[in-house]
């Protein structure tokens, strides 16, 4: 019996066809596989959130990737830095502060930045509490999503405190009966208040002095004397 022709035996497997989308190039898939997730973040959002330990930035991982950071605002990012190279106890690390869906109404990500950006307004007031509570929040932020509550130095970043409107502190918060145990806590003696030196303003100028006016006297006229009459005179007139 002769053989098919080119050898093949008559129970062979024939080539099975090939799927249409296996045609397809490999940039096609990666261009999908890019536009599903975009669409996943457009929709979905983020699934967690970090923030910094020594300068309160943030960023936003999607799926465990990060791709959004928000860093803190100036001044008071450079103010936070300054506190931290005071301070060998706040490593410059990502931790997470806040995870999707919400547990609750409360966005953690944002509060705890407001802890660090209040942090920075009191390194104008006094630099030294500024550096504690920088440590304190610190501590707080990794341990925050498992145990709750607040911070320690929370009596420091109220609004009762610190006015937003002028980044100023309260001038009376040295008597607080609210933050006198945090710091005896850390046996920190505020110094005095600096007071002000008054001012003394400068000696009015006065005006230059102007002479009198001067009245002006009436200049009498003069008598006005008549020509003499230059005519000879021939004698009397004759008639």
């Amino acid at each position: 019996m002769p053989l098919p022709p080119d050898n093949i035996l008559p129970y062979a497997n024939k080539p099975r066809p090939r799927l249409p989308f296996r045609s397809l190039s490999r940039g096609f898939w990666i261009a999908l596989a890019l536009a599903a997730l975009g669409v996943f973040i457009l929709f979905c959002g983020p699934s967690s959130g970090d923030i910094r330990l020594d300068t309160g930035d943030r960023r936003y991982c999607y799926l465990g990737i990060p791709l959004s950071n928000r860093p803190m605002p100036e001044p008071y990012r450079s103010k936070l830095l300054a506190l931290a190279n005071k301070s060998p106890a706040i490593p410059s690390t990502w931790v997470q502060c806040v995870t999707y869906p919400l547990p609750s109404s409360n966005n953690t990500d944002l509060m705890c930045a407001d802890f660090y950006r209040n942090v920075a307004i009191w390194s104008d007031e006094d630099p030294t509490l500024a550096r504690l509570a920088l440590e304190d929040v610190a501590n707080y932020v990794p341990r925050m999503l498992s145990h709750g509550g607040l911070p320690e130095p929370f009596p420091l970043l109220t609004p009762l405190i610190i006015d937003h409107r002028t980044n100023t502190i309260n001038p009376d918060w040295r008597t607080d009966a609210e933050i006198q145990p945090y710091l005896a806590a850390h046996h920190y003696t505020p110094p005095p208040p600096v007071t002000p030196r008054p001012v003394t303003p400068p000696p009015a100028i006065s005006p230059p002095a102007t002479a009198p006016p001067v009245t002006p006297r009436p200049i009498a006229p003069r008598p006005v004397t008549p020509p003499p009459d230059t005519r000879r005179s021939g004698g009397p007139p004759q008639e």
